[in-house]
């Protein structure tokens, strides 16, 4: 416990030092804590980000492995649909626009800082930078679409035929989850095993939202990759179909629409997987969006 005791004395001097910068050295009277009232939460904070530090080296685990929240991804919202108001034109619109500003910006900060696995070369002042949304060939995302798409036949084939092992390689966190919990309500009560067919896409795989931060801040010099945490929502929409292995009937292929969120934490040598869905804002009289 010698780096807990370490950490709690690093707090300790934080505090000091924090309460020296603000008062000159005099006594912290109950006046400079109303003219900074987050200094508490503050150092909170710090003191939380040290016990984690110190509780690293005594069991040994990898801080920079934890989960992080899902980012402020957007599905685009269809702008002239049957029914919608003026003002809720006007909020899809505005929805849309922010998007495509925020992926522009996303992809510019993550060239800038050599995160695209597939080229490290990318200038961050190219045109490409707009082209997020572009489905055509030789644009920056079109390795991640290959990878998307590749990864989402695997799991609705691991799904399928009920394999756990496969499910957890390729997934994480929420969507992890929900797989999981997919893959028990189609096997509850069968017999015979699933198989499971992509017949088409009914359009190309696309990249609708991207978002960028750096995720590892260890002063150590990294031995794979950059500092930057990736999240991209990609949009699967084709024609496919679920029958009992062995039937003599096939069904007749449906058309699902999905939105998938893929992760990755430049900092490890591990593939791209997918840790959250997102469905298309729906309009109503009684709101903007919702």
């Amino acid at each position: 416990m010698i780096p807990f005791r370490n950490a709690v004395k690093n707090l300790h001097f934080i505090r000091f030092q924090r309460a020296n910068a603000h008062t000159g050295g005099r006594k912290l009277t109950s006046q400079d804590l109303q003219d900074q009232p987050d200094n508490i939460a503050r150092l909170a904070r710090e003191a939380e980000r040290i016990q984690l530090l110190a509780a690293s080296k005594v069991v040994g685990f990898d801080i920079w492995a934890q989960p992080v929240g899902l980012l402020d991804l957007r599905v685009p919202v269809p702008i002239l649909t049957r029914g919608t108001t003026l003002q809720q034109i006007w909020a899809a619109i505005e929805h849309n626009l922010n998007n495509t500003v925020s992926n522009a910006i996303a992809m510019h900060r993550i060239a800038k800082e050599h995160s695209f696995p597939w080229d490290t070369t990318f200038s961050p002042f190219s045109y490409q930078i707009f082209r997020t949304k572009s489905t055509r060939s030789k644009t920056w995302l079109e390795p991640l679409r290959d990878i998307g798409l590749d990864a989402y036949k695997q799991l609705n084939t691991a799904i399928a035929k009920g394999q756990v092992s496969a499910i957890k390689q390729l997934t994480r966190d929420t969507y992890r989850r929900m797989a999981l919990e997919r893959m028990k309500a189609l096997h509850k009560g069968r017999s015979k095993g699933l198989d499971w067919t992509l017949h088409s896409l009914a359009s190309p795989v696309q990249c609708v939202s991207i978002r960028g931060l750096q995720g590892h801040f260890g002063k150590e010099e990294l031995k794979f990759g950059t500092r930057w945490y990736v999240q991209a929502c990609l949009k699967f929409d084709s024609w496919q179909s679920l029958a009992v292995r062995s039937s003599t009937t096939q069904p007749e292929p449906k058309r699902v629409l999905e939105y998938l969120v893929f992760e990755k934490k430049m900092w490890y040598n591990e593939p791209w997987t997918i840790r959250d869905q997102l469905w298309e804002a729906v309009h109503t009289k009684d709101s903007k969006q919702k």
